[in-house]
């Protein structure tokens, strides 16, 4: 069986998909966790457990060389929030 090939443009595309995907289900454990909202304390307490959590696990065999499309892209919401139009 030969092995699939992928353009970069395609890879570029699957990581930004797997990020948005990732940001989704943060924003979806945060809203069923926390109905009434989370604080700054508590979100920082997830942080840095979650920063321990990355470190314990060791660097990543997965290399992530492509630039994301959006990167410098400021979301609708951000938008708002800083008054912009």
């Amino acid at each position: 069986m030969e092995a699939a090939t992928i353009t970069e443009e395609e890879l570029e595309l699957a990581l930004e998909k797997a990020y948005r995907r990732g940001f989704h289900q943060a924003l979806t454990l945060l809203a069923t966790f926390y109905p009434n909202g989370i604080g700054h304390t508590e979100l920082v307490k997830i942080a840095n457990e979650h920063l321990r959590w990355r470190r314990e696990l060791g660097p990543s065999r997965i290399t992530d060389s492509a630039t994301p499309r959006f990167m410098d892209a400021v979301s609708p919401l951000e938008r708002h929030l800083r008054g912009e139009r």
